[in-house]
C-alpha cells in the first residue's frame, strides 16, 4: 500500500482534505468511488487531480475501508463527530495515524533521520532540511506542507520547521523513538569514568576523559549535551571512542570521535577497524590528537581532522608505517 501511496504527487491539502473527511466520506455506508469523486470536484474542482491520492492517504491511514470500487469511513480511527471542521489541522490527529503507519512499514527513520533532522535551541524548534528530505517521500513532504504540518520562513530557505504547537507530539511520537533505538549500547557516564579513572592510569584514558569535557562544553547549551558519551572497552569493534553531537542543532548523535594522544612526535596507531569505521563514516567521523604535555599544562587544544581517511589515510603527508603482520600457517602437502 505504501508504494501505491506514493505513486500520487498530491495527497490534498487542507481545503481538500476537510471537505472530503466532514462533507464526502462521513457516511458509514459503502459508497462507490467514482460517485464520491464527481461529488467532491462539484464543490472543489482542484480535488480532479488530488482525489486518488486522498483515498489512497485515507487508506493507508485506516481512516477508510476500500473494497473494490466501495469506500466507507472507518470511524474507529476517524469520527467526524469528534472533531471540529474549522480547526481539525489545528490538532495533531491525522499526523499521529500517519506515523503510526509509516512505523508499521519501518520507514519513519528513512523519512526523518540525523542527517536531515536538527533542533534550533534559541528558536526551541525541530526542523528538517529541505536539502536531504528523501526524494522517493516527497509526496509526504509535500502533504505535510500543504496541511501546515511543515512551516516555512522567508529567511530559512532550506528549513522545514514543525509547527510550534506540535514540537511535543513530534517530540514523543518520532524523536524520542529514534533516539532510544540508536541508543542501545551501553556507554559510560562522565562521572563513571572518572571513578574509573582512578584505577586506569593510562594515557589514553586520560585523552578521552578529556576530549568528553571537551565536547560538553563546545556544546555547552544543547538540551542532550548530557547523552555525549564514551564507547567502553568492551565494544572494541565500534572503531570509535566517543559519540557527539555535530552542533547545537543535532538532534542524534551524529559525531563519532576517535581519540589519539601523544607526545613529542605528531603520530599515533590507528587500527584496522578504526580506519574502516572512518571510511564508512566519511565526514561524520573525527580524529581528534591530543598533546599530552599540553594537556597537563591545562592549555590543550585538540588537532581536529574530519573524515580523517580522505585526510590522513589517503593524504601523502601522513607516513603510514606497518608496525605488526598478520602471519597465517597454510599447511601444504609437501611439508
Amino acid at each position: 500500500m505504501l508504494e501505491e501511496l506514493l505513486k500520487h504527487d498530491r495527497l490534498g491539502n487542507k481545503e481538500e482534505l476537510i471537505f472530503f473527511l466532514f462533507d464526502g466520506l462521513p457516511s458509514l455506508k459503502q459508497q462507490s468511488i467514482s460517485d464520491l469523486h464527481k461529488y467532491c470536484i462539484s464543490h472543489i474542482f482542484s480535488m480532479a487531480h488530488s482525489f486518488p491520492g486522498i483515498v489512497k492517504l485515507c487508506e493507508f491511514i485506516s481512516f477508510a475501508e476500500v473494497t473494490g470500487e466501495k469506500i466507507r469511513c472507518n470511524k474507529n480511527c476517524f469520527d467526524v463527530q469528534t472533531f471540529q471542521k474549522h480547526s481539525y489541522f489545528d490538532q495533531f490527529h491525522m499526523f499521529g495515524h500517519l506515523v503510526l503507519s509509516l512505523e508499521k512499514y519501518g520507514i519513519i527513520e528513512e523519512i526523518f533521520n540525523k542527517d536531515n533532522l536538527k533542533f534550533n535551541t534559541q528558536s526551541n524548534r525541530y526542523y528538517v532540511l529541505d536539502s536531504k528530505f528523501p526524494y522517493k517521500f516527497f509526496p509526504i513532504r509535500n502533504f505535510l506542507l500543504a496541511t501546515g504540518f511543515f512551516e516555512r520562513e522567508a529567511d530559512l530557505e532550506n528549513h522545514l520547521l514543525i509547527r510550534r504547537e506540535f514540537t511535543e507530539h513530534f517530540k514523543t511520537s518520532i524523536v524520542d523513538k529514534i533516539s532510544n533505538r540508536k541508543n542501545k549500547i551501553k556507554k559510560i557516564s562522565l562521572e563513571q569514568l572518572k571513578k574509573s579513572l582512578a584505577n586506569k592510569e593510562k594515557a589514553g584514558k586520560e585523552a578521552e576523559l578529556w576530549v568528553l569535557e571537551y565536547e560538553g562544553e563546545r556544546l555547552n547549551g544543547h538540551p542532550d549535551v548530557d547523552k555525549i558519551c564514551l564507547i567502553p572497552d568492551e565494544f572494541v569493534n565500534a572503531g570509535y571512542d566517543i559519540e557527539s553531537f555535530d552542533d547545537n542543532d543535532s538532534i542524534f548523535l551524529d559525531r563519532f570521535i576517535e581519540v589519539k594522544s601523544y607526545e613529542g612526535e605528531m603520530s599515533f596507531y590507528w587500527s584496522k577497524n578504526e580506519v574502516q569505521k572512518a571510511k564508512e563514516l566519511g565526514e561524520k567521523y573525527f580524529v581528534y590528537l591530543i598533546d599530552r604535555s599540553m594537556m597537563k599544562k591545562g592549555s590543550c587544544q585538540p588537532k581536529k581532522f574530519q573524515n580523517p581517511y580522505k585526510k590522513i589515510f589517503e593524504n601523502e603527508l601522513w607516513m603510514k608505517e606497518t608496525e605488526t603482520w598478520r602471519m597465517t600457517f597454510i599447511d601444504s602437502p609437501d611439508h
